[in-house]
């Protein structure tokens, strides 16, 4: 008993250091590079053409939530911002849908550990998701529905602090916390199934030979709440998982963080937010086995 228990810890701690020395340059390099466009692409350069509630601002919301490096917690600030200035609902929730696709530091670990094919595919995935939530939502509004769905409206807020004005050329220490923390966290999730599931059951599960894999992947993403989970796709793809299932959990995993749907269930009512839900699951699907076929 005691042999098998250090076998598994030896085991565990062995591919956590494996997949941790081919991901930490990666998670230093997307974070100076979130700082940077943070530095020099503010707000009030691209948020003039967000007001307007039509097809071009929903189009502008989603490629500003695809671009902007903002994990779940750093869309926040920009959707009160939004509030603020009079942004109509389906701006809001087509920069809301996309953010958490895809944003500079995402697509450089997604690229440097799965493969740039990867990468390419899931941005695609977010400029869908965010096109598909907002133009549904303003085809919507222009029938008048799904009006006055916003639960609360910010009158005057300082929603985004831009800090000191002399420019950080040091790496921001408390960023890349933050992103280490949810890094690190999928790192041992993924050395964790590596050690202790067995490889037939992932094969059997989300093996590409069954058609419920990639339903399956997206559920599994959903319920895993979004947390970084590039390490962990890499780990069970070794095990068997088919390409189209880790590219649904991916899209369904990083679209449900806890932040980003505890936030947006505070800002909306039930019918927006379970819209949400469904369109998470449709672009999961769509591009899961689109990924596989191709």
């Amino acid at each position: 008993m005691v042999v098998c228990l250090l076998s598994l810890w030896r085991g565990f701690w062995g591919t956590a250091w494996t997949l941790f020395q081919s991901l930490w340059y990666f998670a230093v390099i997307g974070t100076v590079l979130a700082h940077l466009v943070k530095r020099f692409l503010p707000v009030s350069r691209w948020s003039g053409g967000l007001v307007a509630g039509d097809v071009r601002s929903v189009a502008v919301a989603t490629v500003a939530g695809a671009a902007l490096p903002l994990c779940a917690c750093g869309v926040i600030p920009f959707l009160v911002t939004f509030l603020r200035i009079g942004a109509p609902l389906a701006v809001v929730m087509a920069f809301t849908a996309a953010s958490p696709l895809m944003d500079p530091y995402d697509f450089l670990i997604t690229a440097g550990v799965l493969g740039t094919r990867w990468a390419i595919v899931k941005t695609l995935s977010a400029l869908a998701m965010g096109l598909l939530v907002g133009l549904v939502t303003l085809a919507r509004n222009r029938r008048g529905q799904w009006l006055n769905e916003i639960k609360v409206r910010v009158a005057e807020s300082h929603a985004i602090d831009d800090g000191p004005r002399m420019l950080k050329w040091l790496i921001p220490l408390n960023e890349l916390w933050y992103s280490a923390k949810f890094l690190l966290l999928a790192i041992a999730l993924g050395a964790l199934v590596h050690t202790v599931v067995p490889a037939r059951i992932v094969v059997g599960l989300l093996g590409g030979r069954h058609w419920y894999s990639i339903p399956l992947g997206s559920l599994l993403g959903i319920a895993t709440y979004g947390i970084s989970s590039v390490p962990f796709v890499k780990i069970v793809l070794g095990m068997g998982m088919s390409p189209g299932a880790g590219m649904a959990f991916l899209i369904a995993g990083h679209a449900t963080s806890v932040g980003l749907l505890a936030t947006l269930r505070a800002l909306v009512k039930r019918r927006i937010f379970l819209f949400y839900l469904a369109s998470t699951v449709a672009i999961s699907l769509i591009f899961g086995f689109g990924f596989q076929m191709a």
